[in-house]
């Protein structure tokens, strides 16, 4: 995918401002009295600790004030999620202990936008799953509107289905470049399960004319084995 979904510098002021003790926000006017510690189970360390949240009009805002749109792009071009690796590249010259700090602040902050990003039914991205290995990738406004398309495009490959039996789950932002990416990543997860089906067609095929012999040579055999059977007795 040529097209990041945000420049590096972007993604990098963001991150930067997210693993500091108190985040500024998107238009840094948030301040330390902004914030204040309450008891927040960590999904990094898997526990809970206190942890510093914003209030935003009186309430909090695990987000920082960034839209979900954009801590998804944020999410994504972090080496398509892999946070650990991100952070691993990024600062290389630190020590573990600093690496794992920024880490598991990333993951705390970041992830969270990332899981609600997919909870949403907004435009998108939606995978939709038609079996366990068959999905197909289309861009809509909604789970029933991606349903819609999908059973439209497989009735035209021949292929019915109702729209409950398909799933729909939200995966990434409405970008073209992002959308190819998903289809030629697609186009060859179904290439080698055709692939797939004709080795194992070769094998029943090659198995059937085994045993098709197999059972010719066994009627043969019944017929002239009793004779064998007296001669062996003489």
């Amino acid at each position: 995918m040529a097209k990041p979904l945000i420049s590096m510098k972007r993604r990098d002021a963001i991150v930067d401002d997210l693993i500091s003790q108190h985040p500024k926000g998107p238009n840094g006017t948030l301040t330390k009295d902004d914030y204040y510690r309450k008891q927040k189970y960590s999904q990094s360390r898997r526990m809970y600790l206190k942890a510093t949240i914003p209030t935003r009009d009186g309430a909090s805002d695990s987000f920082f004030g960034y839209d979900l749109d954009t801590l998804q792009r944020v999410w994504w071009e972090c080496n398509r999620g892999d946070l650990s690796s991100y952070v691993s590249e990024r600062w290389e010259d630190k020590g573990q202990r600093a690496r794992k700090r920024r880490f598991n602040r990333l993951f705390d902050r970041l992830t969270p936008g990332h899981d609600a990003f997919t909870k949403q039914s907004a435009r998108g991205i939606w995978e939709v799953r038609l079996t366990y290995r068959v999905k197909l990738y289309v861009m809509a406004g909604s789970s029933n509107t991606a349903k819609l398309l999908t059973r439209t495009m497989l009735a035209g490959c021949g292929m019915q289905f109702e729209i409950h039996q398909l799933r729909a789950n939200l995966i990434n932002v409405d970008e073209p470049d992002l959308l190819a990416h998903y289809t030629n990543k697609n186009m060859k997860t179904v290439s080698d399960t055709i692939a797939r089906s004709l080795r194992e067609i070769k094998t029943l095929k090659e198995t059937v004319e085994q045993h098709t012999h197999l059972l010719s040579a066994l009627e043969d055999f019944g017929e002239v084995q009793p004779a064998m059977l007296g001669e062996a007795t003489e």
